[in-house]
């Protein structure tokens, strides 16, 4: 690319074009919850927003979303059960889409309540996986 401000347009459904007025790419982007998730020549990017504080101090949390997978994807493992106490960061689920291997983590301590995935099963976006008491 040149050393032009680069441009961006929307294509919708998450696709987008990138361009400088001399080259063009297409780049990918998928929300879930704090994150956006940006897909562009072979390399994935996370933006993470900063969550607001709530009431009492406590951060807030988005559970369906940050216990989603952002994009299709096949499960290849589950590294918890129902009743399992889990920390937050624990990695809970390792998901494989686009040849790129996607982590799904606690994002907070509590016991894991359900589990509604297993090894294999191809998942959509935004349909929580696990489930947290």
């Amino acid at each position: 690319m040149s050393d032009r401000e680069p441009a961006v347009t929307s294509l919708g459904n998450g696709r987008f074009v990138v361009g400088d007025g001399e080259t063009q790419r297409t780049a990918y982007a998928i929300v879930a919850g704090t994150r956006t998730w940006v897909f562009l020549d072979g390399l994935t990017y996370v933006i993470e927003q900063a969550r607001r504080e709530g009431r009492r101090g406590r951060t807030q949390h988005d559970d369906d979303a940050a216990l989603a997978s952002p994009m299709p994807a096949s499960v290849v493992r589950v590294n918890v059960e129902a009743g399992q106490e889990v920390s937050a960061g624990h990695v809970l689920i390792l998901l494989e889409a686009m040849k790129m291997e996607l982590t799904i983590t606690a994002p907070r301590a509590g016991r894991v309540k359900a589990v509604a995935c297993r090894p294999g099963e191809l998942v959509q976006p935004g349909v929580p996986l696990i489930e947290l008491e």
